[in-house]
């Protein structure tokens, strides 16, 4: 049995990492290892963190080199980048928390072990395959490389990756009594259980609450709203029989990923900035050879390889949010309001100094009319729905050939052809 000794901290003083103070402090000592969790919620039930990493599937998934890599890939990727903070929140806090969540479900709902162990099981590996920088890179790999399949990757890592101790995911699931296969990770998403399927399920619960406390889009939201929506799912009122005082819950919710997404991830800059740096690092691992194994590098691998790329990356955030170069031309949810004629381009040059940018993000609206008709994907009648968001905006050709010179990359141009137009079909959850 492993010895576990848990603090809690709420301070703003000891965190040092945002301006909000929402991020819990978990320290944990867990074997020989001891970790220092940042987190977005607290579970209101003493001695369940505890209890999930005693449980000995759980901690040995956690303490292989396959897992413990994504505590050092950032969760926001190249965007995590952006502030100077001593203190980032990994892939492995995020995994960490939507199992901890998960189990918080399952315990609450008195499923059973076995039922309990494929649901958290596949909330610490729902990530496993994230490249270096997160999604960053996956931007420029649909184009340059558009056969390289993370779905693959993720086989690969749970059935042949073997860490430093010769244990493959698959093989420590097996000896615990768990088919790989079965995990909800390898559902298509309308086949998942509640958990994992519906519009609030625990993946998105806790990324879009951490994502917010990073861009500080809403400063007076709900404390612990994560699991307030999950109570509101595991009173069985997740449906038509909502009362009004579930749906202000869930709505507070789907309100805060909008802005998030609106405010936070697809801001201007900021899509800029990822994309082209997506392209550089692309090129970089290209020209190195890791793209093979590239599901088996962190951050901290890149960096090492490359010891000037931070300043790089730090000197082409400053460079891009520092100029008034880029404005938002229009938006709309139709993709056809933009054109006059089917023969213009999306990325084509308005003037010789400037480049359109099209952003395809998404609108996370809230039907008032409709009450919860489904517990999976949204659909046409739903409460919750998904609208695409198209985004037009101009780009001033010197900020490019400024970071052409900041990454000494002079390709960077005639790459922008796809940095333009490149639809924003990934998902940050």
């Amino acid at each position: 049995m492993s010895s576990i000794r848990l603090i809690t901290h709420k301070s703003k003083t000891e965190l040092n990492l945002f301006e909000s103070n929402s991020l819990f402090i978990y320290n944990i000592s867990s074997g020989k290892r001891n970790y220092r969790l940042l987190l977005p919620f607290i579970i209101p039930v003493d001695g369940l963190i505890e209890e999930m990493f005693e449980d000995p599937l759980y901690n040995e998934i956690i303490e292989t080199k396959i897992f413990q890599r994504l505590f050092e890939i950032p969760f926001l990727g190249g965007l995590s980048y952006i502030k100077e903070n001593n203190n980032v929140d990994t892939r492995g806090d995020h995994s960490i928390g939507v199992a901890l969540l998960s189990y918080y479900f399952c315990k609450k709902a008195n499923l059973r072990k076995n039922v309990e162990r494929k649901y958290v099981s596949s909330a610490l590996l729902h990530d496993i395959h994230h490249l270096p920088f997160s999604h960053t890179m996956e931007i420029a790999l649909r184009t340059q490389l558009p056969e390289f399949s993370l779905y693959k990757e993720t086989e690969k890592i749970l059935y042949v990756q073997k860490d430093n101790k010769g244990r493959s995911i698959s093989g420590i699931l097996k000896k615990h009594g768990i088919d790989t296969s079965e995990l909800s990770l390898f559902n298509q998403k309308e086949l998942r259980p509640l958990l994992f399927g519906c519009t609030h399920n625990a993946d998105t619960l806790e990324g879009i609450t951490r994502s917010n406390i990073f861009f500080n889009q809403v400063e007076n939201i709900s404390e612990n709203l994560p699991i307030k929506v999950l109570n509101v799912i595991l009173s069985k009122r997740f449906n038509s029989r909502a009362s009004l005082k579930d749906l202000s819950v869930l709505d507070e919710f789907w309100i805060l990923k909008n802005k998030t997404y609106r405010d936070g991830i697809y801001e201007a800059r900021r899509v800029l900035y990822e994309r082209i740096l997506a392209f550089y690092l692309f090129e970089l691992c290209l020209t190195n050879e890791l793209i093979e194994n590239l599901v088996s590098y962190s951050d901290r691998d890149v960096f090492e390889l490359f010891p000037d790329l931070k300043n790089k990356i730090k000197y082409l955030w400053h460079s891009i949010n520092d100029s008034c170069s880029v404005s938002t031309l229009a938006q709309s949810e139709r993709y056809q309001e933009y054109y006059t004629s089917p023969q213009e381009s999306v990325n084509q040059k308005i003037s010789k100094d400037i480049l359109k940018l099209q952003i395809q993000s998404r609108q996370f609206k809230i039907n008032v009319r409709e009450l919860i008709s489904s517990t999976n994907i949204p659909r046409g009648t739903d409460r919750y729905s998904v609208k695409p968001l198209i985004t037009i905006v101009d780009v001033h050709n010197n900020i490019i050939k400024q970071a052409e010179k900041i990454l000494e990359f002079d390709m960077l141009e005639d790459k922008f052809q796809y940095i333009a137009k490149e639809m924003d079909h990934f998902f940050l959850l």
